[in-house]
């Protein structure tokens, strides 16, 4: 009889299971690509569950790759997350949280940022001789003390080259449509640099799509023959939706299936450069979100499935992340893991791959997964915490959630199409000052393999062992981490903005005789 793994090979899909291959099979010190989509749900793709979403090159890659389908977020938005993808730390570790305000986020007007000690991916490996490179969406700080001194950007941070980027983020105050924004798109929040020098203020989204995949194909050209890293953050699907010809007005789910058919065309133009440089096999390629769906756009937002909640919320729909590991010799194709992994493993898996030792100055909270990836091992994870902030709202141990703080997910009267007036409605049950979060104790306890909805609470006196195996790890753990200063709380002062034009009454620098709203700054 022929093994799983042969029949895999000559015949493609199937679940995965062992097989004879270790990180001594993967190339010495392979290329390694992080694409990490903005709020994309769950069940965003057809190979994730969506029903009316059209079969596009994200699907293509999980088809000749591994779907991972218990992968998590650190966070449930977006600052606290891509601080923990490139640390392998947790947020609260980075001190990126805030401690006393609803304000989860890195805003334009905060003088903080990721602190330059933390110890990047990028960072790791550059050092390693790895050439590193950056495109799309930051959210980790910008300026310290002025309008330009880019004290946190992304160069800032091990980056060698750093292509379009915004350093914030693309908001509904960015809309030129003037749909979601009455006043137009707002210069204070919305703009566009590349590398280090700010080129629109307000930022104009046609083409972008298109202009940062050919910057990533000059960057793979021109690094010859060094290992490379790349960092690709699309700015969709948060905020403004925008999808150019020939995506626009296609899709049977309307602007937002054409926004991510315009976000599978970038990756599969990426996946065929990698093939036609001839390095596919040479490059370990890791498609992921950053949380859960903006829910509350309505037909404008993502889709978590049967997944409770979604951005902004620990359940599962806010933290599990659809993800695809791609490296055609050594991940066959169309394989399937349901082993536990999270964004933080990235960096430690990296650097089993690229040879380095993590110093024992810098505490991790990922783990290697290259067993996961290459040769079908099991989760490192026994116990995985979830935080909000400071605070555990929530643990799993195999199949057994343990929840220990939550918010309501709101019913469908909330989202009654906030989305065509262009108001949108905010909600989440993790926040800071624990407004409509109630504490558990003893803790909610779900089965999430049988009940993934998050909707049938089981009898605590059933699980006494897991919640006294769970707590006390949470204890013992909380007592142990030496949490960082909640920079989100920071100063926030207008003299951060950026600002391209400092002549004009508002800072703008296209639109040429254009006049936009101030906001609060300009």
């Amino acid at each position: 009889m022929l093994s799983h793994y042969l029949a895999l090979l000559l015949f493609g899909g199937g679940v995965w299971n062992h097989y004879p291959l270790g990180v001594d099979g993967v190339p010495d010190k392979p290329n390694m690509i992080i694409i990490l989509v903005d709020d994309l749900g769950y069940s965003d793709i057809q190979t994730y569950g969506h029903p009316s979403q059209e079969y596009n090159e994200i699907d293509r890659m999980a088809a000749e790759g591994m779907s991972l389908r218990q992968f998590y977020s650190a966070d449930s938005v977006c600052s606290p997350s891509r601080a923990a993808l490139l640390t392998g730390r947790l947020p609260v570790r980075s001190g990126v949280y805030s401690g006393d305000s609803n304000s989860r986020i890195f805003k334009v007007i905060h003088s903080s940022g990721l602190p330059l000690p933390e110890w990047t991916i990028a960072e790791m490996l550059q050092e390693a001789g790895y050439r590193t490179g950056m495109v799309g969406k930051w959210h980790l700080g910008i300026n310290r003390e002025n309008s330009s001194d880019g004290y946190y950007l992304p160069g800032k941070h091990g980056f060698d080259w750093v292509g379009l980027n915004l350093p914030y983020s693309n908001t509904l105050n960015c809309d030129e449509t003037f749909f979601h924004s009455a006043d137009g798109p707002m210069p204070q929040s919305c703009f566009l640099y590349d590398g280090d020098e700010i080129i629109q203020q307000p930022i104009s989204f046609e083409g972008l799509t298109k202009r940062m995949v050919s910057q990533i194909k000059g960057f793979i050209d021109r690094v010859d023959d060094d290992p490379f890293f790349l960092y690709f953050a699309p700015t969709q699907m948060h905020g403004i939706l925008y999808a150019d010809e020939p995506f626009n007005g296609k899709s049977k789910r309307g602007i937002y299936g054409d926004c991510l058919n315009e976000i599978a065309w970038g990756v599969g133009e990426i996946l065929d450069h990698l093939t036609k440089r001839g390095i596919a096999e040479e490059t370990l390629v890791i498609l992921s979100s950053d949380n859960g769906p903006t829910m509350e756009m309505c037909e404008e937002g993502g889709d978590s499935g049967d997944l409770r909640g979604g951005k902004g919320y620990i359940t599962e729909g806010g933290i599990r992340v659809p993800t695809i590991a791609w490296m055609p010799g050594s991940i066959p194709a169309g394989v399937t893991s349901d082993e536990i992994g999270t964004l933080m493993d990235l960096l430690p898996t990296f650097a089993k791959l690229a040879g380095v030792q993590v110093p024992d100055t810098v505490q991790l909270d990922g783990f290697d997964i290259t067993p996961m990836l290459f040769s079908g091992g099991n989760s490192p994870h026994d116990i995985l915490l979830h935080y909000c902030a400071d605070k555990v709202f929530a643990a799993r141990k195999g199949n057994i959630k343990v929840v220990y703080m939550k918010g309501e997910v709101p019913d469908e009267s909330y989202y009654q199409c906030t989305c065509p007036n262009g108001i949108y409605q905010s909600s989440a049950d993790c926040t800071t000052d624990t407004t409509g979060v109630t504490t558990y104790n003893p803790p909610l306890i779900y089965n999430i393999a049988k009940d993934v909805s998050e909707t049938y609470a089981l009898s605590s006196d059933t699980y006494t062992d897991i919640i006294k195996e769970v707590t006390e790890y949470k204890n013992d753990f909380n007592d142990k981490l030496i949490a960082g200063m909640p920079l989100i709380d920071a100063t926030k002062t207008c003299d951060v903005v950026p600002c391209c034009n400092s002549s004009a009454s508002n800072c703008v620098c296209n639109y040429e005789g254009t006049t936009f709203s101030s906001g609060m700054c300009f």
